[in-house]
């Protein structure tokens, strides 16, 4: 969710270095808020990390896991 800017709302998808929005309702493997998403894109948090602080969400096991191999963080 983003409440600043509402039309950034939605299910994306991150597969081969790409970003493809799906829209809104699409299912998600996890979710997080947009504060979230910059922590993990500027390399504050991993996906793991934030899965564990709560601010992160998965809605299939190990999405958290994959995300961080798909960008090349290995804990």
């Amino acid at each position: 969710d983003d409440a600043l800017v509402p039309h950034n709302q939605g299910t994306y998808r991150f597969a081969e270095g790409e970003v493809t929005p799906l829209g809104e309702g699409a299912p998600a493997d996890l979710t997080l808020e947009v504060e979230a998403l910059g922590s993990l894109y500027l390399g504050g948090l991993s996906a793991q990390e934030l899965v564990a602080a709560g601010r992160a969400t998965e809605r299939t096991p190990e999405a958290a896991q994959r995300l961080d191999a798909a960008l090349g963080r290995q804990l």
